[in-house]
Formats: C-alpha cells, structure tokens, sequence
C-alpha cells in the first residue's frame, strides 16, 4: 500500500481531471493489459521524454482504477455515474 503514495521509484505520470499521480510502469503493466499496451517495453513509450499518461475519464474512474492496481479496496463517491468495479475492470484491468 506504501508504494503508491511513494515517490521515490515512480517512472510514470498519471494525470486526471486536474489531477496527477506518480506511478510505477511495473506495476501498472503488470496489472493491466490497458497499461501494457501503452508503456510497457513493446510499446513507444520508453522513447518519451516526459513518462505521462493522460485520461479524459472522470477523475474518481481512473483513482478507482489505480486503487484496483495497487491493491487497495475499490471506493468511489456517491455520485450518479461512478463507475462499478465490473466496469472500472473492463476499462483498465485484464
């Protein structure tokens, strides 16, 4: 759980509605097939000079997301449209 509120190792930017968050590409390509396609080592990514990745989802949809990867429970706000798990899995997870 310490590791994604830790800096230290991170090599990737994740970056949301206003938001952004320092992560780990081994952990989000491990993870999620989504990831793997964008940043893992088959993918263009290690040729970017800036290691960001940048969604137009709804903030609270991609936090779910990163929570579901770095093994916290999966919570959202009470709002009208977040997301289920189910969904929050067919977009980012395997």
């Amino acid at each position: 759980p310490r590791l994604r509120t830790q800096e230290g190792f991170s090599d990737v930017t994740v970056k949301c509605g206003g938001r952004e968050g320092k992560c780990h590409t081994m952990v989000l390509c491990d993870k999620s097939e989504y990831f793997d396609e964008r940043c893992g080592p088959n993918s263009n990514f290690k040729n970017h000079i800036k290691k960001v990745i940048e969604f137009l989802r709804p903030a609270y949809a991609v936090e779910a997301m990163l929570r579901l990867i770095y093994g916290f429970q999966y919570r959202v706000k009470a709002e009208d449209d977040a997301p289920t798990i189910w969904e929050v899995g067919c977009i980012f997870l395997k």
